[in-house]
């Protein structure tokens, strides 16, 4: 039911004000799930996984010699920590052999 000033609604008991800056027409409240999705524009596409790409197409070959020798640093670092551990595992089965062993004698 409406009130006789246009700007007041009664449904039941509630009693609702509509906003005087929209006309009594219009709903106060947008139906946001009939909204279209926004597509991303081609220019706005994800950044590439590789960093010298971020300064264009001109890159200084200083820089990509920098990346080549940070990947190749990064994958001794693996290296050397996978060898860590196993060293430490073969430590720990050393350990467990040895004390089986004095048990035996």
């Amino acid at each position: 039911e409406k009130d006789s000033d246009d700007k007041t609604a009664q449904v039941g008991c509630l009693r609702i004000d509509q906003p005087s800056s929209l006309p009594p027409s219009e709903p106060s409240l947008r139906q946001r799930r009939h909204l279209p999705t926004p597509t991303v524009p081609p220019s706005h596409s994800p950044p590439s996984s590789d960093p010298l790409t971020w300064f264009g197409g001109l890159v200084p070959p200083s820089l990509r010699t920098a990346q080549a020798t940070f990947r190749r640093a990064i994958e001794g670092a693996i290296v050397a920590a996978d060898t860590a551990h196993r060293i430490a595992s073969l430590c720990q089965e050393f350990e467990v052999l040895s004390a089986r062993k004095k048990v035996l004698r």
